[in-house]
């Protein structure tokens, strides 16, 4: 898969564990070369807490660094990464929402589909 970066952060699922094994699978069949862990905001539910999350990722042996706001995590990754680095964000909606809203793409001539005449 080559240098990548995950950026990760969900709200409480109802198998937290399996939603997780994915992810965990992903990074050993395919290691990113650092994993950043932050907090979705403004959802429904509170976030997943990053000292909840971090204990499912130290075991990898990969770089991990906790951000409790998205802002942070992705300013984070903008600084530590540059622009030929794939950071793949996954996570709830709510967290790739804070994602779009941090990079200033969230407006919704950003997020559509259909082109403007």
């Amino acid at each position: 898969m080559g240098d990548w970066v995950l950026l990760f952060g969900t709200s409480p699922q109802a198998d937290l564990e399996k939603a997780i094994s994915h992810i965990l699978h992903l990074c050993k069949s395919n290691p990113p070369s650092e994993i950043i862990l932050s907090e979705p905001q403004g959802g429904r539910y509170p976030a997943v807490p990053v000292v909840e999350l971090k204990p499912w990722f130290s075991p990898l042996g990969i770089d991990l660094s906790t951000h409790s706001k998205p802002k942070s995590a992705v300013e984070y990754a903008q600084d530590a990464y540059d622009k030929s680095t794939l950071i793949v964000s996954i996570g709830s909606l709510y967290m790739q929402g804070n994602v779009l809203t941090s990079l200033g793409i969230d407006t919704n001539d950003d997020l559509s589909f259909v082109a403007k005449n």
